[in-house]
């Protein structure tokens, strides 16, 4: 019985691919992709970076669906489609102006009275639109890592 020596796998060198279309110095495709330099790769807290913002946008994003859903049900409350004499209608609607009211409260202060219209959630959807695209870009700048 022959023992088992321990031996070493072969070393998988990048062999080039002649059929390749990118000529003789490409690689076939089981061979691993080359590794890049150090310098080229990232930093440990990019990806975290991007995460963070991935986050922010989405946060964002929910927000701003909040605000359309507010002002939706308070077009329908005026027009009297909706109840607000039911518990759960009622105490969702104030759930909801309790989300929006701090951030409407300091644009109703700088626009002037439009009478019974309220221009302050546009306002808001216009100002989270800048500031979802202020992140896209930083985002973006980021993963380029310029």
């Amino acid at each position: 019985m022959r023992g088992f020596a321990a031996r070493e796998p072969p070393a998988r060198t990048p062999h080039p691919n002649p059929l390749s279309p990118k000529g003789r110095g490409a690689l076939c495709r089981h061979c691993p992709p080359p590794t890049p330099p150090l310098e080229d790769r990232r930093a440990p807290g990019e990806d975290m970076l991007l995460s963070l913002f991935t986050i922010l946008d989405f946060l964002l994003q929910v927000l701003m669906w909040i605000i359309i859903i507010q002002a939706i049900l308070s077009w329908l409350v005026a027009f009297n489609v909706i109840n607000t004499y039911n518990h759960f209608v009622a105490s969702f609607l104030t759930a909801l102006d309790r989300m929006t009211r701090p951030l409407y409260r300091p644009i109703r202060k700088i626009l002037p009275d439009f009478g019974g219209l309220d221009f302050s959630p546009m306002v808001v959807i216009l100002l989270l639109i800048l500031l979802r695209r202020l992140i896209a870009i930083w985002a973006f700048q980021l993963a380029l890592g310029s």
